[in-house]
């Protein structure tokens, strides 16, 4: 009777270090998914700061900070505040007793990155 040598062969070393490397690579991409994830949903959040940061300075000061051609298309009237490009518009509706401004803020990364914005709207009561 022949006695068999325990240990592993060369074939299931090598399938053990794909099945290895497989799975690293799996894990890789969802941590660099995940990190990139959460670096975007950080930049949202303090480009959602700026812009509560600027309608609070509207309804204190009355003033805007550039102004737009039409809805969605801004000139280059973008101001850089915190290392965002931020606009804040005002519309004044007549209100019963009072002036109402609708204020709209954008914030955005880049003057030209429509598809990264962060707008908050609001309406602000003069005295």
């Amino acid at each position: 009777m022949k006695s068999r040598k325990k240990g592993l062969t060369f074939i299931e070393l090598m399938i053990a270090i794909a099945i290895f490397g497989v799975l690293s690579v799996v894990v890789v991409r969802l941590n660099v998914t995940a990190n990139k994830n959460m670096t975007l949903q950080m930049d949202k959040q303090n480009m959602m700061m700026v812009a509560q940061t600027q309608l609070e300075k509207f309804k204190t000061t009355k003033t805007n900070i550039g102004s737009y051609t039409s809805e969605g298309a801004p000139g280059n009237s973008f101001q850089n505040i915190s290392g965002y490009y931020v606009v804040v518009q005002s519309n004044i509706s007549d209100s019963q007793g009072g002036i109402l401004y609708e204020v709209t803020v954008r914030v955005r990364r880049d003057p030209k990155d429509y598809e990264n914005e962060v707008i908050l709207k609001g309406h602000v009561l003069a005295n």
